[in-house]
This record gives structure tokens, sequence and C-alpha cells, in this order.
């Protein structure tokens, strides 16, 4: 990088409103997948909206750190500390780990669907042990057979029908929250 692009101001992640409205609020954000691509989009975006106001926890499959600007660390819990997560605060869950469609063949699919549903199980415990603001869970076009119907088969694509019975089982849950 040059002198010259050192100097130019950086445009935010986040739209001022939208940064505004996290720094109102009083959410702890809980980001699941830390370590991934999204996970750590997510924390730049959500430590530069909220500054050091940072209502930050972080879960990857390991232990770690992170620097998003200089002296501005993110502490990275293993996931399964996610259980213990105790908030008198609403928590938003932003939950993105989920072991991936580049995986499958690569693990056998008992372990392919066990991985899956421990990370999803993480989340559920902290749900029901903590009051809820949100839960953002993306999903995936791979939900889809060509007809638009969707996967389901497990052994034909482990992948698809692993993400439909994850929207579905979170959706039951969120439902049940509310209730």
């Amino acid at each position: 990088m040059s002198e010259l692009d050192a100097k130019k101001p950086r445009k935010p992640l986040l739209p001022h409103l939208a940064a505004e409205s996290l720094r109102s609020g009083r959410t702890l954000f809980a980001v699941t997948g830390a370590t991934g691509w999204l996970g750590r989009a997510t924390l730049a975006a959500l430590d530069e909206a909220l500054g050091d106001e940072a209502r930050i926890v972080a879960y990857g499959s390991r232990a770690q750190t992170f620097e998003f600007a200089p002296g501005r660390m993110i502490e990275v819990a293993p996931i399964c500390d996610l259980r213990n997560l105790r908030s008198e605060t609403p928590v938003t869950i932003l939950h993105y780990a989920f072991v991936t469609k580049d995986r499958v063949g690569k693990v056998s699919l008992s372990d392919f669907v066990r991985a899956n549903t421990e990370l999803d199980d993480h989340v559920a415990a902290a749900l029901a042990a903590n009051p809820l603001a949100g839960l953002f869970l993306p999903s995936s076009g791979a939900v889809y057979a060509p007809d638009r119907t969707l996967k389901r088969d497990l052994s034909r694509d482990p992948y698809g029908a692993m993400k439909v019975e994850q929207e579905q089982r979170f959706e039951g849950l969120i439902a049940d929250a509310k209730a």
C-alpha cells in the first residue's frame, strides 16, 4: 500500500444508520464460525460499529485472537463454550458455523451429520439459556433441487439436506421461544 493510499479515508463497513442502530441497542452479539470468511467479516463490521462498547462474543473451531484495528483484539473461544453463554441482555446469534460442502466426501456421512448436529446443538443450548433478540442463519441455495423442491435425501446430497434440517430446526426453536 502506498503512503497516499494509507492516508485515504476508508469507507465504513456498515452504513451510518445501521451502525448507529447497533450502537443504540443493548444486544450482545454472538458470532459462530468466527474464523471463516463470513464470521470474520461480521466481526469486523460489528467491531467497527460498536467500537469501545463492543458487545461481541466470538466462537470458532478453536481458541484464537484476531486484531481488527491496531490494538483492537477479539478473542475467539471454542464453539463448545457457547453452551456456557449467559447474558442478562438480549442476545443476537449470527450462526455461520457449519461443516461446508467441500468437506462432503472427505469425511464419512455419519461424521458430517454428527459434526453439524453438534454445532447446531451448541447454538440451540445458547438460545434456550438466554433472552433472545434474534438469530441470523444464512441459508444456502444448496437446499433446492433443480425443480425448486427442498433437498431431503441425506445420502444423495448431505450438505443440502443438512441445511434444510438446520433451517427447519431453528425455525421451530425460534417459534417455541416466541410462544
